[in-house]
């Protein structure tokens, strides 16, 4: 099991946990695995900045820390947070959309989400605005993100009593200190907040929107669709994330990979976006021209 998967079951495990038990017995361990790990790392990043004949070979990240003169320790911490977040999530709601679009989609949608495919992986450069007019591939992205958004989702602390009703007019009182755990399944899900709500649809009405908006982010109340979380504790990345799965759904695409044995169905094991129940066999041909 990767440190990633280790980080997701200790946040999932945690979370339903009292904190003097989940601080010494769940969190601390993972936190000394993290640190070694990153000790590991600052090593190798030591070794390749002292070689500077490959200076021309660093990428993007190790190049802006070597120039802005970040510690390797920093650097390291900053690999593993940012692979976890900036990485792992976006490629998980990437591979579920290319699954919903193969499982779920018709022949005109997966035509269409090809040819949107095709357009943009047809320059090593593109703009935002034709990852926006991908309109086909947005839609499956933000329908995926709705499905699979985990069970556990945005932690908020009462600052006050606050006493909340609920549909059959049942009264809970949250009291002051308590920490909420605000379900995005629940949520994303619920069918007086979403027309057949359990069932996976790219051409809601909500995403209709699409077509009209030059902004890549979700297109709707922050409230209804709560996945990137909302007010001040909004996730930064909401745009970034969005564009990467829309991206990597279109290299799939373009790429023509194909899913051998069908598409399992989504487990919500994982404290991260929904996976699959098990391993998905996938084929990637790669025509090479003899010269």
């Amino acid at each position: 099991m990767s440190f990633q998967d280790i980080v997701e079951d200790a946040t999932a495990t945690a979370a339903v946990m009292a904190g003097f038990v989940a601080r010494p017995f769940v969190l601390r361990p993972v936190e000394r695995r993290r640190k070694s790990i990153e000790k590991i790392i600052a090593g190798h990043i030591e070794k390749v900045w002292s070689n500077n004949p490959l200076k021309g070979q660093w990428g993007p990240w190790l190049r802006i820390f070597y120039e802005s003169r970040t510690s390797s320790e920093e650097a390291a911490t900053l690999v593993v947070g940012l692979m976890f977040a900036a990485h792992k999530n976006p490629a998980i709601g990437a591979t579920q959309s290319f699954c919903y679009l193969l499982s779920e989609g018709s022949r005109s949608d997966i035509d269409q989400a090809r040819n949107e495919a095709k357009h943009l992986m047809r320059s090593t450069s593109f703009s935002t605005s034709d990852i926006v007019e991908a309109h086909t591939l947005r839609q499956y992205v933000l329908e995926t993100v709705r499905m699979t958004s985990h069970s556990i989702g945005a932690l908020r602390k009462a600052c006050k009593d606050v006493v909340l009703v609920d549909s059959s007019l049942r009264e809970y009182t949250i009291r002051q200190g308590e920490t909420v755990a605000i379900s995005h399944i629940t949520m994303h899900r619920n069918n007086s907040i979403w027309k057949d709500g359990e069932k996976f649809d790219a051409h809601r009405e909500e995403w209709a929107s699409v077509a009209d908006t030059d902004d890549i982010s979700v297109p709707i109340d922050n409230y209804k669709m709560t996945a990137f979380s909302h007010g001040t504790n909004k996730c930064p990345g909401e745009r970034l994330a969005i564009a990467l799965m829309e991206i990597v759904l279109a290299l799939l695409l373009d790429k023509d990979v194909q899913i051998n044995g069908g598409v399992p169905p989504i487990s919500f094991e994982r404290a991260t976006l929904a996976q699959r129940t098990r391993k998905i066999s996938a084929v990637l041909t790669i025509n090479v021209s003899s010269s």
